[in-house]
This record gives structure tokens, sequence and C-alpha cells, in this order.
């Protein structure tokens, strides 16, 4: 399945319909050197969908979500 890339992560839970919604744990995470220590960003996916076998995995931006777009999909996880 090919989907537009989203440009917001308000846009990203209406374009994709494995996401369920996006939270922001930036108040429960830190930056040290200019790098987060954890994810700043935690994609929760809805029943039947998964990235990496996960039904939820963390990224750092829009940039990086973008890169998984594809890797969200429906069903277990597939071994290559």
């Amino acid at each position: 399945m090919t989907l537009k890339l989203p440009r917001s992560y308000a846009e990203a839970v209406q374009l994709h319909p494995g996401i369920a919604s996006i939270d922001d744990e930036r108040a429960w995470t830190s930056r040290e050197d200019g790098s987060w220590t954890g994810p700043p960003f935690v994609c929760n996916l809805n029943p039947g969908w998964t990235w990496d076998g996960l039904n939820h995995f963390g990224f750092s931006g829009l940039k990086e979500l973008q890169q998984e777009w594809e890797h969200i999909v429906y069903g277990p996880r597939q071994e290559e």
C-alpha cells in the first residue's frame, strides 16, 4: 500500500489507517548534548497493525515517522 506522506502528526493520524494516535512524550524525556535521551514521540497503532512486530513505537520527529511510514503494516511481522 502506498500512502501519501504526512506533513504533520495530525495529518499522519488522518492518512494512515494503522495509526491510532501519536503521543507527545517530550515532557518525560530530556535532551543531552542536543540529542533526546528517549523517543520524544510515540506512535500507537490500531489493532492488527504492526511496526517491526510491535503495536507502538517511538520516534524523534516527523522526518523519522515519514521514513517508517511504509513499515507500518497490517498483520503479524513478516520475516525478511
